[in-house]
This record gives C-alpha cells, sequence and structure tokens, in this order.
C-alpha cells in the first residue's frame, strides 16, 4: 500500500496537471471566469475544513472576513495604492484578529450556541463596513481594485488563472503540512474528545483560539483575491448566506477533507451556471422553464440545498469519502464485474438501511 501511494499521488498530479494546462490552452474567457472564481472560494473552504472538519468548531462569520479582506484590498491597495502582498498581508492579519475575537465565545459555548455567537461579528463588521463605505465618495459603486499582482499587471483571465493557482497551491500545501503538525493532532484530538484532549496536557484555549485566528486569516485571504479578481468591491457583495454556501461546499465535498474542500468548492460555485445552463436548454414555452430563467439564483440555491441534504442522508462523510469508501472496498475484493456488483449493492443497501 505505501509502495503504491507515491505512484498514486504522482499519476494524479500528472493528470492535475494535464486538466490545468488543457484548460490554459483551450478554455474560453467565460470558461477560466469560471474557473477563476472557483480558486477565489478554495482558501475560504479550505480554512472552514480547518475550523471545522479538523478543530470542531462553527462560525457563521465567514461573510463577514470575506468582507475584511475584500476592503482592505479596496481601501489599502486600490485607495491608497499599496502593493498586492502587502495588502494581503495587512488582510490576513485583520482576519486573525477579527477571528480572535470570535474565538472568546467558545471558551464557553459550543456547537449551535457558538454558531449566533459568531453572527455578531458579522453584523459589526458589516455595520461599520456599510457606514465606511457610506461615508466615502463611492457609496454606490464601491472601492476600485487595481489588477496588479506583485507588480505584474493581470490583464485577462488565462493570467488571473496562473496567479490564481500559485496562490491556492501554496495554501493547500501550507495547510496540509499544518494538519499533519503537533497542532493539527491537537486539534484533531480536541474535536473528538476536549476533556480527553485537556487530560492529555492539550490547551483547549489556545489551540481553538489558533484554529480561529487561522482559519479566519484564510478566509480574507479569499476576500482579497475575490475583490482583485473582479476589480471591485462593495459591502452588498456579501450577505449572511455566504456562510451556508460554504458549509454546504465542505459538506458535500467531505468535511475534514482538503480534498473535499476543493471538490465542494468546485461543485457549489460552478452549480449556477450549470443550472441556467440546464434551464436554457429546456424549451421556453414551458412555464417551469421560463421561472427557472427568471429565477436562476433561487433555484441555484435549491439545488445546492437538495444537494447537501442528499450528501448528508447518503455519504455523510461527504462524495470525496464516498468514493475512497467505495475504491478501497473494490481494492479489497477480487477486481470483476460481480465484485463491482456487489460492492454497489452493498452501497444500496445502508442507503436503504438509513432512509
Amino acid at each position: 500500500m505505501m509502495r503504491r501511494r507515491p505512484v498514486v499521488l504522482l499519476l494524479a498530479l500528472l493528470a492535475l496537471t494535464a486538466c490545468w494546462t488543457a484548460l490554459l490552452i483551450r478554455g474560453s474567457a467565460f470558461t477560466l471566469a469560471e474557473a477563476d472564481q472557483v480558486l477565489t472560494a478554495v482558501p475560504a473552504a479550505l480554512a472552514l475544513t480547518l475550523l471545522t472538519g479538523r478543530a470542531g468548531q462553527v462560525s457563521l462569520a465567514q461573510a463577514a472576513l470575506l468582507a475584511l479582506g475584500g476592503f482592505c484590498a479596496g481601501i489599502i491597495g486600490g485607495f491608497w495604492n499599496v502593493p498586492f502582498i502587502v495588502v494581503l498581508i495587512l488582510a490576513m492579519i485583520v482576519g486573525g484578529a477579527a477571528g480572535l475575537v470570535a474565538s472568546l465565545p467558545a471558551f464557553r459555548l459550543g456547537g449551535f450556541y457558538l454558531a449566533l455567537s459568531t453572527l455578531t461579528l458579522y453584523y459589526v463588521v458589516y455595520y461599520a463596513l456599510q457606514s465606511l463605505q457610506n461615508a466615502g465618495p463611492e457609496q454606490l459603486t464601491g472601492y476600485g481594485v487595481p489588477s496588479a499582482v506583485v507588480g505584474i499587471a493581470l490583464t485577462s483571465e488565462a493570467d488571473w488563472y496562473v496567479a490564481l493557482t500559485v496562490i491556492v497551491a501554496l495554501c493547500v500545501i501550507v495547510l496540509a503540512r499544518m494538519f499533519r503538525s503537533d497542532i493539527g493532532r491537537a486539534w484533531s484530538a480536541i474535536s473528538h474528545n476536549e476533556l480527553a484532549a485537556s487530560i492529555t496536557g492539550i490547551e483547549i484555549s489556545k489551540y481553538k483560539m489558533a484554529a480561529f485566528a487561522i482559519s479566519s486569516a484564510f478566509v480574507s485571504l479569499s476576500g482579497v483575491l475575490s475583490a482583485y479578481q473582479i476589480g471591485r468591491v462593495t459591502i452588498d457583495q456579501y450577505t449572511l448566506g455566504m456562510a451556508i454556501t460554504y458549509y454546504a461546499m465542505i459538506v458535500i465535498g467531505g468535511i475534514g477533507s482538503i480534498t473535499g474542500a476543493i471538490v465542494g468548492a468546485t461543485l457549489v460555485t460552478l452549480l449556477p451556471y450549470w443550472t441556467a445552463n440546464i434551464a436554457g436548454l429546456l424549451p421556453q414555452q414551458m412555464p417551469l422553464a421560463r421561472s427557472l430563467s427568471d429565477n436562476i439564483g433561487y433555484t441555484s440555491d435549491l439545488v445546492v440545498s437538495l444537494i447537501t441534504i442528499g450528501v448528508l442522508v447518503v455519504a455523510p462523510q461527504g462524495l470525496v469519502g464516498l468514493g475512497t469508501a467505495l475504491i478501497r472496498r473494490m481494492r479489497n475484493a477480487k477486481i470483476g464485474d460481480s465484485a463491482i456488483l456487489d460492492a454497489c449493492q452493498q452501497m444500496a443497501e445502508r442507503v436503504k438501511g438509513r432512509a
């Protein structure tokens, strides 16, 4: 098993590189724009994987943290013309500080009550940034953000695709190493049994604060990337529903899995476009087709909700966990049509038993 793993990882890396190169060379501007949106969402989904999937904490303040990152890009990068790297670092510091504030209720609360307490941060940040925007010269249009990153002007979707891929790859490497370190093991211990973790000498409060601070910094990083990629930031972009959207990403992909966060971010980000394409294929004489086309935003939200519920019922471990379980089952059995059929039948029986 251990000898095969490097080969499998190498083949997966080669496949991803081939897909990335093909999309860069053959992809249209619209396709690359969709890919850029996926890449800007991945750091925030990874942050939730850290906070909820590994540390077992809950937060509904994602929109506030994204807004902090976006407004740092708009004010510091756009209005004051500060370089991108400085903006990125400052935004992560601001987001981390906000995460520390959000972590304070975690010492006393947990679960549903902790989630409600983090809503306070969202409303405070939203009101503060809304007042700041309304007091400025661009009340309706928001703040413009330059298109230069590390001194290089990114003028096309392909340029952004390359730059965002590099940044997201660095985020994945940093978090993967962090999950395998002592702090990652401490988060896992706290998530499984907080009392047992404290008995073994783990400082619960310190690691909870670290989880909130680090995850919040990565969410703010995602806000910066999104603002730079779009080119403008306004407070109306950051609604409370974004928190539910990002939790849907990690639930669909697989809570606690880096791969699951990437898969979930991809599916949830692209679902509105896929829903619009499907609605466009339906005959427009049908009332349902017109209703879907006219309310595509609500329709895509409904589809995401149904998929999330379906995943929770059929595969609580997420799509990545479901795929891993199927592959493991087939690998342990004799590979053949009968073995694959038996594995599928057993999965179907498990679904019926849960229903």
